[in-house]
C-alpha cells in the first residue's frame, strides 16, 4: 500500500505499510506509547517539520510567539513541490499534493505540539492504516498516553507536548 506522506516528507521516517514498525529511530517518550498512537504521532510531527522547513525556504520564517505568528505572517503562499500554505489564527495549514498538515503555534513559538482533532484530521480515511478501527479509538489512545505522562498539556487550548519536549 502506498504511504503518501513518505513522498511529501522524504525525511527518513519511515513506516513499512504491513507492519508497525519505523526504520528510524524513535524517542524514548514515542517508543513507550501505544504502538498504533506512536505511530500516528511520528508521522504527524515528521510532516509538522517538513510544513516548517518548506516555510523557511520560503521565507516565511519561525515565529518568536504566537502573536508575531498573527501580527507578522502573511496570510498564504505558494511553497516548494507544489505545496500551498494559509495562515489560520495562531497556526497553519499547509496543503500539498500529498496530504495537508494543520499546526498552532505556542507563545514562545514552539510547533511540536499536537492535539486529537489534528491527529484524525492528518490521518483522515487512513486511519486504518495506524490500526485504528474508528477516531474513538485515537481518542482513547491519546487520552490513555495524557494520562501515562507520555503527553503533557501546553498550558492551553487543547494542545499537548510529547512529555520530552514539555518544558
Amino acid at each position: 500500500m502506498h504511504n503518501r506522506l513518505m513522498d511529501w516528507t522524504n525525511n527518513g521516517v519511515q513506516r513499512d505499510s504491513h507492519s508497525s514498525e519505523w526504520s528510524a529511530p524513535l524517542s524514548p517518550m514515542l517508543s513507550g506509547m501505544n504502538t498504533r498512537l506512536r505511530a500516528l504521532v511520528a508521522e504527524y510531527l515528521a510532516g509538522v517539520e517538513l510544513a516548517m522547513s518548506l516555510l523557511q525556504k520560503a521565507g516565511v520564517h519561525a515565529p518568536s510567539s504566537h502573536m508575531d505568528w498573527i501580527l507578522n505572517a502573511p496570510a498564504s503562499g505558494e511553497l516548494e513541490g507544489g505545496a500551498t500554505f494559509r495562515k489560520h489564527g495562531v497556526g497553519c495549514t499547509v496543503h500539498s499534493p500529498d496530504g495537508d498538515i494543520d499546526f498552532d503555534f505556542g507563545t514562545k513559538g514552539e510547533y511540536r505540539m499536537l492535539d486529537v482533532w489534528r491527529l484524525i484530521l492528518f490521518a483522515g480515511p487512513r486511519l486504518g492504516e495506524f490500526g485504528f478501527a474508528s477516531e474513538v479509538e485515537v481518542v482513547s489512545a491519546f487520552q490513555s498516553s495524557v494520562t501515562s505522562g507520555e503527553l503533557k498539556h501546553a498550558g492551553y487550548a487543547n494542545l499537548h507536548f510529547l512529555a520530552e519536549n514539555a518544558a
